[in-house]
């Protein structure tokens, strides 16, 4: 009786096992969504850059430039990793989309194209 207690159980496992190998996977983290991540909204800045983040789209600019680097629109983020985004985005200056990693490090610290931001 016992055997055929484990061949009920085994059979019942491998049954579990296959069909929750089977079903779809609904849910797709990998996509581009439209807007921009709440924690990154505000103001940055660094010696050379000053950035300026909404909604939808962000502002960037040189310090030694006048007026602003204009990227603004309906971005599309794609979530990479823990804490890390790429942001596809039209650029109005260079009439093209373009594409800009983003990594945040804490509430007042942000990175972008390899640079460190500081919230001001």
């Amino acid at each position: 009786m016992r055997s055929g207690l484990k061949w009920t159980a085994a059979l019942l496992a491998t049954l579990t096992l296959s069909t929750t190998a089977l079903t779809p996977v609904t849910a797709n983290a990998s996509r581009y969504h439209s807007g921009m991540p709440k924690k990154f909204w505000g103001h940055w800045r660094n010696k050379s850059e000053r950035m300026r983040i909404r909604k939808n789209g962000y502002d960037s600019a040189l310090r030694v430039a006048t007026g602003w680097v204009f990227v603004y629109g309906k971005p599309r983020v794609k979530a990479l990793g823990h804490n890390k985004y790429r942001v596809r985005i039209f650029t109005y200056k260079a009439n093209r989309w373009t594409t800009h990693s983003f990594t945040y490090i804490s509430k007042n610290k942000i990175k972008w194209l390899g640079e460190t931001l500081k919230r001001y």
